[in-house]
Parts: C-alpha cells; structure tokens; sequence
C-alpha cells in the first residue's frame, strides 16, 4: 500500500470563541436554577477542525483573531492540545458562547 502525504493544514478563523458549558442537576421553569459545573474550552469552527485534526495525528495550523483575557483562553487551550497557533491579536475580548 502505498504511503499518502497530505499537505499542510490551515484553520483560519474570523469569529472564533470561548465555549462555555454550565450542567444544572435540574431546570426548573420559574424556579433558581444553581449551575453545578462550568467548562471553558476553545471554540469555533475552525478551532474544531484543528481539534478533530490534531486527533488524527495530523500537524494544523490555526490562524484567527485573539483578543484579552478570551483570546489569551483561547489560544492556550489549542496550545494545550498541540495544536500550532498563529493569532492576529486584537484589542477586543474574543466571544464567548454559552
């Protein structure tokens, strides 16, 4: 069989994203509802095609605006998974999804 060698990878991102997960034991309609745990983890679709890539064993680049305190969230998360960053820095805080 022979071997395939696949090219360079590049995530490019315009709008990428802290996600924020909340799990509640229960909603309740009308009712407090008290957040039991709170997950942050890098987003946006260009973030997880890096992600599912990087899973692959394959070696993506990720290209995409950063800014504050999320952005600083945001690419330490992809760092943190191997993941190859090239951020264009902003001034402005990255979004965040809840």
């Amino acid at each position: 069989m022979a071997s395939v060698t696949v090219g360079p990878f590049w995530c490019v991102s315009v709008n990428p994203a802290i996600d924020k997960r909340v799990r509640v034991p229960e909603l309740s309609a009308g009712r407090v509802n008290r957040v039991r745990e709170v997950r942050s983890e890098s987003g946006g679709k260009a973030a997880h095609v890096a992600m599912a890539l990087r899973a692959l064993d394959a070696d993506p680049l990720w290209i995409g605006f950063a800014g504050g305190s999320t952005g600083e969230q945001l690419l330490y998360g992809l760092r943190a998974l191997a993941i190859r960053v090239r951020p264009v820095m902003l001034e402005s805080e990255t979004r965040t999804n809840l």
